[in-house]
């Protein structure tokens, strides 16, 4: 499988498990992060990648770590076999 085509997806669950956890709705997670809603819920569909930018503002509504979330997202990649 190509990293691209999982990367998005894993991303987006990330952040949406992230944020059920910290009980939040999408459009206050949105609004705290100064995003539209349409455009979280692209992100946690794996339709859309957020800029560096975004991840840090939604990193910092959660209350998370950056590099803590970087190395979580590295590992579950790491769990997928791909093709160079």
């Amino acid at each position: 499988m190509d990293k691209r085509k999982i990367f998005k997806p894993l991303v987006g669950q990330y952040i949406k498990s992230k944020r059920e956890t910290a009980e939040l709705s999408q459009e206050k997670l949105a609004e705290d992060a100064d995003i539209s809603p349409d455009h979280l819920g692209r992100i946690e569909r794996g339709e859309k990648q957020p800029t560096l930018y975004t991840f840090f503002k939604l990193a910092r509504v959660l209350n998370l770590d950056a590099s803590q979330v970087f190395n979580e997202i590295g590992e579950e990649l790491d769990k997928h076999n791909f093709e160079e």
